[in-house]
């Protein structure tokens, strides 16, 4: 019985370990989120603001930093859901098993949340819908 004892021990510590370092991974994701949704409203009152005596091709130009920060944060947050999948994994199989011990690739992960799930899920669209719908107005007025 204290031989089992010692192997949960052992393995609470390394589980302990490799949960710290995939919560700085999802922390990481998190943070890289947070900038590209500022970038991304900077950068595209910046175009309207240097294109303030053309809208129309301010509202077109602006069209390009929105879509690919779209993508790149839906990049991210699709990262970020795999990588909370993995700390959920390593939880359930930890206590039982050292296998694919400190790997931190997502290939344990069944079922991967894929990026155009994300790219059209609630959390986009509720931040990058307005946006959009400001630079459409702007060039329907325009």
């Amino acid at each position: 019985m204290g031989d089992s004892t010692d192997k949960f021990d052992d393995n609470y510590g390394i589980m302990m370990k490799e949960i710290e370092l995939i919560q700085d991974i999802i922390k990481r994701m998190a943070h890289n989120s947070f900038l590209i949704k500022g970038w991304a409203i900077t950068l595209i009152l910046t175009t309207f603001l240097l294109k303030s005596d053309d809208l129309e091709k301010g509202a077109l130009i602006s069209l390009v930093p929105l879509v690919g920060f779209w993508f790149l944060d839906s990049f991210y947050l699709s990262t970020e859901r795999n990588y909370r999948k993995l700390h959920e994994w390593i939880i359930a199989n930890r206590k039982h098993s050292l296998d694919f011990c400190f790997d931190l690739s997502l290939k344990k992960v069944e079922k991967k949340e894929s990026f155009i799930s994300v790219l059209f899920s609630k959390t986009m669209f509720l931040f990058y819908i307005p946006l959009l719908s400001i630079v459409v107005i702007i060039l329907t007025l325009s």
